[in-house]
């Protein structure tokens, strides 16, 4: 006899006057009828369709109550015995300490919106109308204090003051040499600590909570010299590339980034990913998932300051489709899942035209720009 019990992934809430059930191990949503609710509250255990019927009030018609628990089973709100069990429950069952709350941001913000640029500019532009731009600073309060002007001095502060996210890339290629010290910088593991009880944890030029350093680095590699294009996983222990896919194309680059085409030009695309297990093992409670993605953000400044510093063009986006990424790096998008992305290339001869001039009669200590293809 088949049994009906509902997924422990399950949350509910409104849009307007529609209730919504919403599955985010599967990110499977839909509005919920007044029996679908009663259904899905009823099979806490295992129910069979008789019990769900005199439930409803049907008596034993099983006829009219089943369309609907096959309903249900489709979308995954709930689950028949004898089923194998769906792989993205099952890994979402690893997240257990942080759900539901980690789980339901984790896959309602996967997905990509993807459209024309010029729609989106011109959709800003109409919004800037009537609600302006919020601005970048706050407005003074309280005693002010001049704290000088900063010297900005020696090599961090120049490169500080010299990155910029590149949209164009020069046609030769970066150096394997390069691309190397890049990566090790970022991400390498620079030594190792022996924790009493524990054993030995990894330590990077990034901050990691508890020292879990969940971030995996992927490398797409399209123009680098003395290295074959294709993708690879960089491994920090032993500093070495272990080759996921073989060539790349760059239809299949541009697909990555379906929002933003210009970054497909690049030398190398790289994808920060997360092993969330790392963090969830020592951190029990969802505000560890914080942790995760700001240490993707630690990973990703240092790989725009270290390419900065070896005079690449760089560049970081979130606009990458998620599971196209994930599909062909060969994870799951939740024990393993695609957090940001970054890139790098040569840069463009363009580039020593768009250095930012101070304005005649400009406020001391301000520089403004104009906004070009090239870099933001």
């Amino acid at each position: 006899m088949k049994l009906y019990r509902r997924s422990s992934h399950l949350v509910t809430f409104w849009e307007g006057e529609s209730g919504v059930l919403y599955n985010y191990a599967t990110a499977m949503q839909a509005q919920a009828s007044t029996p679908a609710w009663r259904i899905v509250d009823f099979c806490s255990k295992w129910r069979s369709a008789t019990e769900v019927s005199i439930e409803l009030g049907l008596g034993r018609h099983v006829a009219k109550v089943r369309p609907l628990l096959d309903a249900l089973v489709s979308a995954s709100f709930l689950s028949t015995s004898g089923q194998r069990p769906d792989p993205r429950e099952k890994a979402m069952e690893k997240w257990a300490p942080w759900n539901p709350a980690a789980g339901f941001f984790h896959t309602t913000s996967r997905q990509c919106v993807v459209g024309e640029q010029a729609w989106f500019d011109r959709r800003l532009k109409a919004k800037a109308v009537d609600r302006p731009m919020p601005s970048p600073v706050k407005p003074p309060s309280g005693r002010r204090v001049s704290l000088g002007a900063p010297e900005a001095s020696g090599p961090l502060g120049r490169t500080v003051l010299e990155r910029r996210t590149y949209r164009q890339f020069g046609k030769a290629p970066i150096e394997v040499g390069q691309l190397t010290e890049v990566l090790w910088l970022t991400s390498g593991i620079t030594h190792w600590l022996t924790v009493p009880g524990l054993g030995e944890v990894a330590l990077k030029g990034s901050p990691s909570g508890g020292a879990r350093h969940p971030i995996e680095t992927y490398v797409v590699v399209n123009n680098v010299s003395g290295l074959s294009r294709g993708t690879y996983r960089y491994a920090p222990d032993r500093h070495q590339l272990d080759q996921v896919a073989r060539g790349i194309t760059l239809a299949t680059r541009r697909s990555f980034l379906p929002q933003q085409p210009w970054f497909a030009g690049c030398a190398a695309i790289l994808f920060f990913t997360a092993v969330f297990e790392r963090t969830s093992w020592r951190y029990e409670y969802p505000r560890a998932y914080r942790t995760v993605l700001l240490e993707a953000g630690h990973m990703c400044q240092t790989f725009l300051l270290a390419s900065t510093s070896l005079g690449l063009a760089p560049f970081c986006t979130l606009a990458m489709d998620d599971e196209r990424v994930e599909r062909h790096l060969g994870i799951d998008g939740i024990e393993e899942a695609v957090l940001y992305t970054a890139g790098v290339g040569s840069r463009p001869p363009l580039d020593a035209a768009v250095r930012a001039v101070a304005p005649p009669g400009g406020e001391p200590g301000r520089v403004r720009r104009n906004a070009t293809p090239c870099e933001s």
